[in-house]
């Protein structure tokens, strides 16, 4: 398999002169499978140079492409509009985006069409001239045509899948936007005022349990993947003033790292404040945080337009 970076960064685009090493562009990944095979997960505004690579690429053939999608927020979907693919018969996309729990009436189809609507731009999603099926995926286990996908809700302000891709005895892990889960509701170790200590002790035992589990869950979903590719937007003292924002820090996905025993760690949704440089020395120091820890994981930073192989 062959992983291709099209877009790295969190939030909003950032063009600039600051930028042009680890890029600009939203989110957008490429995995290229040994036959040749296209798995794609997002379609932030790094997707656009994308559908014209594909499309030169296919020298005039159809195109048959796998979509995986973690969420709809912005930054992984607006430059959708602008795949130059959607717009070509012949073309084959197949979609899978999160099951909405909290309103099943929203499908992943409806939302995906909201930017597409005259109010926001010029073409109507029933008027593309490819052939596009949408699919709302929970947690679980899938095949898609011999390619083995596993899903994990993730930690985000709306509904986000993990995905974890299977296929030729290699395994790819993409987490989507995800903050750690942690116990925001008996954070103070004193009771609030009206409750009794034991009974404030007994209770926050019990969250403490469930945030203990779930992370775990998340460690086990990316255990022993050739390649994680993960959420690390902050360094851990921007993280503390933007918990509940749904975004890890490097610390947080090197931790992840090391416990689920992975052989390669790519930090990525880059935060929009931050330059080249910067990113640099974030990346310095997550590395020298695995080697004083003794962890022999390949760690760097996704870059805009790098490939690796897996």
């Amino acid at each position: 398999m062959r992983l291709k970076i099209w877009g790295c960064r969190g939030s909003i685009p950032t063009p600039g002169p600051t930028t042009v090493r680890y890029g600009g562009n939203t989110t957008c990944y490429q995995l290229t499978l040994n036959d040749g095979r296209i798995v794609m997960f997002d379609a932030g505004t790094g997707i656009r140079e994308c559908g014209y690579e594909l499309m030169g690429l296919a020298k005039g053939k159809p195109l048959d492409i796998i979509m995986l999608f973690t969420h709809t927020h912005w930054d992984h979907i607006n430059g959708f509009p602008f795949f130059i693919p959607i717009y070509i018969k012949g073309n084959r996309l197949r979609m899978y985006g999160p099951f909405n729990l909290q309103d099943s009436e929203r499908s992943f189809q409806k939302v995906m069409g909201v930017q597409m609507s005259p109010d926001y731009f010029p073409v109507r999603a029933d008027e593309l001239a490819s052939t596009i099926t949408y699919n709302d995926m929970k947690e679980g286990q899938f095949d898609i045509d011999g390619v083995t996908i596993r899903t994990r809700f993730m930690n985000h302000p709306i509904q986000t899948l993990g995905y974890r891709v299977e296929i030729e005895g290699k395994a790819f892990v993409f987490t989507g936007d995800h903050e750690p889960y942690y116990n925001f509701l008996y954070a103070d170790e004193k009771p609030p005022e009206g409750m009794d200590a034991e009974t404030y002790a007994v209770e926050r035992e019990s969250v403490e349990r469930i945030v203990a589990f779930r992370n775990n869950q998340i460690v086990e979903f990316c255990r022993h993947a050739d390649v994680l590719l993960a959420d690390a937007q902050y360094t851990p003292e921007e993280y503390e003033t933007k918990r509940n924002w749904g975004h890890s820090s490097w610390r947080d996905v090197c931790k992840l790292a090391i416990d689920a025993q992975v052989k390669r760690a790519i930090l990525t949704h880059h935060e929009p404040l931050h330059s080249d440089d910067q990113i640099d020395k974030i990346q310095d120091d997550a590395r020298r945080y695995l080697k004083e820890r003794g962890a022999a994981i390949d760690l760097s930073f996704a870059v805009e337009k790098s490939v690796i192989d897996l």
